[in-house]
């Protein structure tokens, strides 16, 4: 670990890692830390300022230790300093989940073959199979490390005449990646927003836990996508709802899904953005919420099979690219105009939301945000038209000339399509 200073939760942290190593290695052999090296980085970007320098300081340390058990945990400590720890169990059991609700997921346009595609009542079995071997007590680390479609058998067995499950394909892994990732930062968020309640639980600032982490995640819609943040959220508070079931045992954290729901998703993009995000997250709950109740939960009916969930990923690409990044950007180059926002801080703000983006998304994006700032004139008349739609042409032709070369060419030429110049 390398926080600039020894407090208890750094050493404790360190002790229990040492005493259960963690189950993720790399190429060269190196155990990896997935809440520190891959969950916090996702967060950081929206984080209040002041969690941001306690775990830069060592204050609060986040990490992960080997423990079988699917949960997570906050210890603090009396020099002040915290530890948040999210379980291997924990982050295992979320990709074996994920990976099964996917065998009921189509991705177009390459699974023309539907691999690893199963009947609906199997994918219930096999995902409810889980966490009936949890609560027996027979999912241990070698089981869940192996708990993949068309490698892993419940412990009971498999009912005569159900087919034998195939592997995922490789787009139906990448999107189970996506949702179980994004869960886990979403509770890797729940618990640093603990952090933040008792920090501040006998002051004026104080703020509920689960309340700010449903304000920073929507936030998050425009770097992350749609699966790591509605439909990953949604998914996480099922999940934890169903290890209750399992353990019988009401966990120390937990969020509900109605809470999910109601949170200011709208923050994260345009209105198609929302509808989109909430039919794909429903539409995974609704298997999740079958689940919680094969499982003994009092809760809702039991959903019919409503067909495999489809998902379009060059549509979900283009959507995403044009109602949320073009849509968070177009908002920063306005608050520019009204004096709320530098253009230095948005320069690196579309910088980090577009670094990574292909060249067809990157057009999106471009083609969108010229969209926006032109027509901005005629929905907004706080500021004289002319001189508003001005100033945001400005604004960004500055933005433009001061990016990458490989984005600043695409939107160059997007400008030329427009602009004529």
């Amino acid at each position: 670990m390398n926080n600039p200073k020894k407090t208890k939760a750094v050493i404790e942290l360190e002790r229990l890692q040492h005493a259960q190593p963690l189950w993720e290695i790399d190429r060269e052999g190196q155990p990896i830390d997935r809440p520190r090296g891959w969950l916090y980085p996702m967060l950081e970007p929206e984080l209040p300022t002041a969690v941001r320098e306690m775990y830069a300081s060592g204050d609060l340390v986040i990490g992960e230790v080997g423990f079988e058990e699917p949960t997570s945990s906050v210890i603090f400590f009396d020099d002040g300093s915290q530890a948040v720890i999210l379980n291997s169990g924990l982050l295992a059991m979320l990709d074996a989940v994920a990976q099964f609700l996917h065998t009921r997921v189509e991705v177009r346009p390459s699974d023309k073959t539907l691999s690893g595609v199963l009947p609906y009542d199997e994918t219930l079995f096999l995902i409810s199979g889980l966490f009936l071997d949890l609560n027996r007590g027979r999912l241990s680390a070698a089981s869940l490390i192996s708990a993949l479609p068309g490698f892993w058998v419940p412990s009971d067995g498999y009912p005569v005449g159900y087919p034998e499950p195939s592997p995922l394909s490789r787009q139906q892994t990448e999107l189970a990646y996506d949702l179980s990732k994004g869960a886990a930062a979403f509770i890797l968020l729940c618990q640093i927003c603990a952090v933040i309640n008792k920090r501040y639980e006998a002051t004026a600032d104080h703020v509920d836990g689960n309340a700010l982490a449903m304000m920073l995640f929507p936030a998050c819609v425009p770097r992350l996508g749609f699966r790591k943040t509605y439909a990953a959220a949604l998914f996480a508070a099922r999940f934890l709802s169903c290890i209750e079931c399992a353990i019988k045992t009401t966990l120390h954290f937990s969020v509900k899904p109605a809470q999910i729901v109601q949170a200011p998703w709208r923050l994260g993009g345009g209105e198609a953005a929302f509808q989109y995000m909430s039919k794909i997250g429903k539409a995974y709950d609704k298997i999740m919420a079958t689940v919680e109740e094969s499982l003994g939960q009092a809760g809702p009916a039991t959903f019919p099979d409503e067909g495999l969930i489809v998902i379009d990923r060059e549509f979900e690409e283009r959507l995403w690219a044009r109602d949320c990044l073009a849509w968070r950007l177009g908002g920063g180059i306005y608050e520019c105009v009204k004096g709320g926002e530098t253009r230095e801080n948005v320069l690196e703000h579309m910088k980090g939301l577009i670094g990574g983006l292909t060249e067809r998304a990157l057009y999106e994006v471009a083609d969108s945000l010229f969209d926006r700032v032109l027509l901005k004139a005629t929905v907004d008349r706080d500021l004289p038209d002319y001189e508003m739609t001005e100033e945001m042409r400005e604004i960004l032709s500055w933005l433009i000339e001061r990016l990458p070369k490989k984005s600043r060419l695409v939107f160059k030429q997007v400008s030329k399509m427009k602009l004529g110049k």
